[in-house]
Formats: C-alpha cells, sequence, structure tokens
C-alpha cells in the first residue's frame, strides 16, 4: 500500500479504517469508501485510479480498436435513431449495461432487442433467438405481445416462440442457470442474445452486511461467466442494472447524483455502459390510431465504451417501442 502514488492523508484513512489490501478497495463502492475511510469523493476516485493502475500494470488487455476490429457485427435495437447513436447497436462481444432508474425504459429496450435479434442480418439481426433472464418482476408477456403486433412487417414466424424465458428466484438458481443450463441451450445453436433483467437483484437481497467480500468474489465469477459465454458463442449478453444514490461531501443522499448499483466490482466486468433516465420534458407522439399524445422524454447516456465517445441521445417509448428523437 505504501508504494501508491496517492497523498499522506489518504493512506493514513486507509489504516484506520484497516483496509490493507488491493482486493478491498476494488471490492468496495465509492460510497463505502467514503463512508469507511471517511474521505472526500475526490480522494476515493484518486485512490481507485491509483489502485487499478497497480493492479493492471503487468495484466494484458485488449484495447478499443483491436476490440472493434473484432466486432464488426451489431445488433439493431429496431430504432435507427438510437443504432446510429450507438454506433450501429448493440455489441456482440462483451456485457452491455444499461443501468437506470425505475420507468427509464430499460426493459422496454430489452423486449426490443428479443424481436430484433431475429431478424436476418441484412436487416441488422442475428437470425436467432434469444434467452430472457428475469431476476425481479414477471416477463411482461403482454407488452412483448404488443411490440410483436408491430413487427409484422418484418415477417417474423412465432417469434414469441424463439424466446426463452427463465425466473431466477435466488443466487443458487442463478449460478444453475448461467454455468449448466445457459450453455447447454446456447450448444443447440437456437440463441444468439442473452438479456438478464436484473443484475443487481439477486446480488442486492442474498447477502448480508457481513458478506460484502464474498459478494464482490462472486460478482466476479459472474461476469467472467457471462465474458466467456459471449466469446465462446460469439453472442452479445446485455445485463440491466439499478441505481444507488450517491453521498454528498455532507454525509447525505443527493437525488440528482446517481451511480450504477453493485459498485466496482460489477463496473470492471462491464464492457460498454449506458444509462437511461427520466426527463421533466414532454413531447407529442402519434399513437396507432392516429391522435397525438404527450410522451415522456427520456435520455441514454454512454458512459463509456471501447469504441464510443461520451455522448447522451433522447428518446420516448410508445406502443411501437423505444424511438430515439433527433435532436
Amino acid at each position: 500500500m505504501d508504494n501508491l502514488d496517492v497523498c499522506k492523508n489518504i493512506l493514513l484513512a486507509l489504516n484506520r479504517a484497516r483496509i490493507t489490501d488491493y482486493e478491498t478497495i476494488l471490492s468496495l463502492s465509492s460510497g463505502d469508501l467514503e463512508r469507511r475511510c471517511s474521505l472526500s469523493a475526490e480522494d476515493v476516485n484518486k485512490l481507485q485510479v491509483e489502485v487499478s493502475k497497480h493492479v493492471l500494470k503487468d495484466t494484458p488487455f485488449v484495447n478499443s480498436l483491436s476490440l472493434r476490429d473484432v466486432c464488426d457485427v451489431r445488433l439493431s435495437t429496431g430504432c435507427s435513431v438510437i443504432d446510429q447513436f450507438l454506433g450501429g447497436g448493440i455489441m456482440t462481444h462483451g456485457i452491455t449495461e444499461i443501468a437506470g432508474e425505475s420507468a427509464s425504459g430499460k426493459t422496454q429496450l430489452c423486449l426490443q432487442l428479443t424481436l430484433t435479434v431475429q431478424l436476418p442480418l441484412e436487416k441488422g439481426g442475428l437470425n436467432s433467438g434469444a434467452v430472457y433472464i428475469c431476476t425481479e418482476d414477471a416477463f411482461p408477456t403482454r407488452r412483448l405481445q404488443q411490440l410483436i403486433g408491430h413487427f409484422k412487417s418484418h415477417d417474423l414466424k412465432k417469434p414469441g416462440d424463439k424466446i426463452f424465458i427463465e425466473h431466477i428466484s435466488d443466487v443458487e438458481d442463478l449460478w444453475q442457470c448461467i454455468f449448466t443450463r445457459l450453455p447447454a441451450l446456447l450448444d443447440k445453436k437456437f440463441t444468439k442474445l442473452v438479456i438478464i433483467d436484473s443484475i443487481a437483484a439477486l446480488f442486492k437481497v442474498d447477502y448480508g452486511k457481513g458478506e460484502t467480500f464474498k459478494r464482490a468474489k462472486d460478482i466476479s465469477r459472474f461476469g467472467k461467466q457471462l465474458h466467456d459465454i459471449s466469446h465462446k458463442y460469439n453472442i452479445p449478453v446485455v445485463c440491466t442494472n439499478q441505481v444507488t444514490a450517491i453521498l454528498n461531501p455532507q454525509g447525505h443522499y443527493s437525488n440528482k447524483k446517481i451511480s450504477p448499483a453493485l459498485g466496482l466490482s460489477w463496473a470492471n466486468m462491464v464492457t460498454t455502459r449506458l444509462m437511461t433516465s427520466r426527463t421533466s420534458d414532454n413531447v407529442l407522439v402519434e399513437t396507432d390510431s392516429g391522435q397525438a399524445v404527450e410522451s415522456t422524454v427520456r435520455t441514454m447516456e454512454i458512459v463509456f465504451a471501447p469504441h464510443l465517445p461520451n455522448c447522451i441521445a433522447r428518446y420516448v417509448i410508445n406502443s411501437k417501442g423505444v424511438r430515439g428523437l433527433c435532436d
């Protein structure tokens, strides 16, 4: 720890908190480090960056240009505006995370992907089915049927039959799913998309306060398995995530500052992170009957990606699904 290029006050704070190894620092979220060490957000960020440099010093990794070259194929979102914003669609390598508050459109976009993946390659699909793993609510069958009605023009044959749904209730069942049942299904080559909605639900509930390190290791194990699946079968893996409020310098939660749940343990596993949110703005959107009704404007931010800059797009949700707004 003495080799870290940080100020003495940070090292003293770590000593007082009895944090003596890199694993602990990287396993805790920024908020947890701020509380345990009584450090500012700026100091915690410096600490995390410095520790990451030491851990990755001798570790080989793939740079953005290399990853871009092997990921020419993209999965369309079903909206040309959002596809253009994402550089063609969802990457077919690695983990794409869609994080955001409730009702920001995460599940809507995932449902849309279960249909676009069935499209032929020339239309932005992968000509295959999808696995949809639910960990929170029941699968939104009625909404899916509504979207299927608007996909009739694509001439998909029984698209609902190509979506394999799993309901997971606890972490043990999750292990059985991703290590046994999911690979067995993918071996049959029926599916080329895995969606987990959501990643945070089980890891936030099934672990007690004294199991922070165990949870961090399990999250890393989980993320590695998802990467292995994506690489072996050459398919995109999409995970939704909840968000948590960030403590301000006064020690109070801020409604305006949020970050994806599960901290650095999960963030280090994510290839592309998208943040969705609702705004206070409304626009007129045409319904199926031709009437114009107000719809809430939502935003999608590219927080980080190996092939895209940080930027924000606006979109709405109507009966046809997620639709981007042209600026």
